[in-house]
């Protein structure tokens, strides 16, 4: 791929888009770094996350520019795209199963920013993607690129993504806890004090890279002894996850994002938490507890241990669980949409594209007999995969306690 297909433009004259390789975006990252983090709460919008995950995850046959919006000199908005040429050339914010949400960089006029965006791409491309974008943030992109998309009459794709739950902290912990569930609460406390009869509980909040290193193994391994680890959905089953996760938690520690939690049982760990914070918002990336002692849910006492600390430590004021599911509807009902985004740019094969690709299926798909066909295919899917993460489980338990001679390694590290 290369930089044939892409203009690379360093001295653009001040007030429009250049466009970088990613190489020289990160070459001097300061300025890119200090808008995200004045401009957003998304942690994904920083460059070294987009490092990471490049440096893991990058897609075969696609290359990464950085789009950078310069008004007098002044930086006002970062967009790295992933841009791939096919029959329909394409340009896409890096995203896969490991990005919560898409963060955009943004001091500019949303509007006008999106809008000058879309002409700039024109040339370059027949649409852009932008994956989970959330809806509910205060950053306004969900609603800008709505207005512009309306304007310019351009076609596009949007559908949700499964949404994020949340729960916001409030002012004290007695406060929080008395919002929660009775159940969550009175179970979550009694499992707490059960395991602390077994021995000595010690709770570590984690945020410095000189301190990263041994517990971050230990994580490592006690996922893998998990039903994750035989679904390979475990940090370490594969080299790409566990090099993007050692590295992403070194990167956030310098960063000043990293908050790894930990739950030690007379010095073994039994759970941990590892996610991202910024702005006062905590994001979920991994958690995993020790399958010997499920039934006591170490992943719920670790998690209320942990809103108590924040609160009365004041280092947060919300929680992102994530995708939405059963144990996390236990600890809170609100839930932020996420949404995919498709736009298809003002090019002629691109609105040829679109009607003869997604506007048709759209049709087709409109037909009650075909929407009730769809409908039952992906709840069988969904039953199919719940049943088996179940069984993932079940066969986890009953192998009995897990030992550290029995608990694989963290392989790579």
């Amino acid at each position: 791929m290369g930089n044939q297909h892409l203009h690379i433009c360093q001295d653009q004259p001040p007030g429009g888009w250049e466009i970088q390789d990613i190489q020289t975006a990160l070459s001097s990252h300061d300025e890119w770094d200090v808008l995200a983090e004045s401009t957003s709460s998304i942690p994904m919008a920083e460059s070294w996350w987009i490092r990471c995950w490049w440096r893991h995850f990058a897609p075969p046959g696609e290359t990464l520019f950085v789009h950078r919006l310069l008004t007098a000199d002044t930086l006002r908005a970062v967009i790295p795209l992933a841009y791939k040429r096919g029959l329909l050339r394409s340009q896409s914010w890096p995203f896969n199963a490991h990005t919560p949400l898409v963060g955009i960089p943004l001091s500019a006029e949303p509007v006008a920013a999106f809008s000058s965006l879309f002409d700039h791409l024109t040339s370059s491309a027949e649409y852009l993607e932008l994956p989970a974008v959330s809806v509910d943030a205060n950053d306004g992109v969900y609603a800008s690129l709505v207005e512009v998309i309306r304007r310019s009459k351009l076609p596009f794709i949007e559908y949700d993504l499964p949404g994020s739950s949340y729960l916001d902290y409030g002012d004290s912990w007695p406060a929080l806890r008395s919002s929660l569930s009775r159940n969550i609460v009175s179970t979550t406390e009694r499992h707490h004090r059960q395991l602390s009869r077994m021995g000595r509980l010690q709770v570590c909040r984690i945020t410095a890279r000189t301190e990263l290193d041994a517990p971050l193994q230990d994580c490592f391994a006690l996922e893998m002894a998990s039903w994750k680890g035989a679904n390979r959905s475990a940090m370490a089953s594969n080299p790409a996850t566990l090099g993007f996760y050692t590295d992403l938690a070194n990167a956030a520690a310098d960063a000043g994002a990293l908050s790894l939690y930990t739950l030690r049982l007379d010095g073994k760990l039994i759970a941990f938490d590892y996610s991202l914070t910024r702005h006062g918002i905590v994001y979920l990336l991994k958690l995993s507890y020790d399958a010997a002692l499920a039934k006591y849910s170490p992943s719920n006492v670790l998690l209320r241990l942990r809103l108590q600390d924040e609160i009365e430590n004041r280092t947060a004021t919300r929680y992102d669980f994530g995708i939405a599911s059963a144990w996390k509807l236990r600890w809170t009902r609100k839930v932020s949409r996420v949404v995919f985004f498709r736009i298809y740019l003002d090019h002629p094969r691109a609105r040829t594209a679109y009607y003869l690709g997604p506007g048709l299926r759209n049709r087709i798909k409109s037909l009650p007999f075909v929407a009730q066909v769809i409908g039952s295919i992906r709840e069988a899917r969904r039953t199919r995969k719940q049943a088996r993460h179940a069984r993932l489980r079940g066969q986890v338990r009953d192998q009995g306690p897990v030992t550290d001679e029995s608990r694989p390694a963290a392989e790579g590290v």
